[in-house]
Formats: C-alpha cells, sequence, structure tokens
C-alpha cells in the first residue's frame, strides 16, 4: 500500500501517530508534536487497518527476535556502543 503524497503521509508518521494515540496524546498535541496536519492524521487513522500490518509486518522482518504486537517497536534499541 503506497500512502499519498498529497496529504505528506508515510509509515513513519502513521506508526508515531499510532503510538502517540495509545500513549494518551490528544489530537492537537500529535499535530503539534509530529508536525503534520488535520488531513495526515485522518488518513493514517481511517486507514489503520491496512497501514498497520505493513508497519508490524516490516518491525517483525528488522527485528525478528523481537515480538512485534503494535505498529511501532515496544522495547528500547542499545546501541553497540553502550555494550
Amino acid at each position: 500500500m503506497h500512502l499519498p503524497r498529497q496529504i505528506r503521509a508515510t509509515y513513519r508518521l502513521a506508526s508515531q501517530v499510532y503510538e502517540a494515540i495509545d500513549a494518551g496524546f490528544e489530537r492537537e498535541e500529535i499535530k503539534e508534536l509530529l508536525e503534520t496536519s488535520d488531513n495526515a492524521i485522518d488518513y493514517v487513522l481511517r486507514y489503520k487497518s491496512k497501514i498497520a500490518p505493513v508497519i508490524k509486518d516490516a518491525l517483525k522482518k528488522l527485528y525478528p527476535s523481537k515480538k512485534v504486537t503494535r505498529p511501532y517497536r515496544t522495547w528500547k534499541l542499545i546501541s553497540k556502543r553502550m555494550i
């Protein structure tokens, strides 16, 4: 699924919107925090049933050892420099 350019929606933005909503942020806070529009938020929410599985599949491929249950990372990445 391709996200339309005219509303500046990306999979990254969709993931961030889903995470912000789950964290309890209000719509206006999300708009300001992510510097996005109502149209973009409306779009990623309207098509969550199609967008979220694509994000989750990508996360599963990127992090095969992690259990992916949400369309965003729920674990922290540890830099090799920190070890």
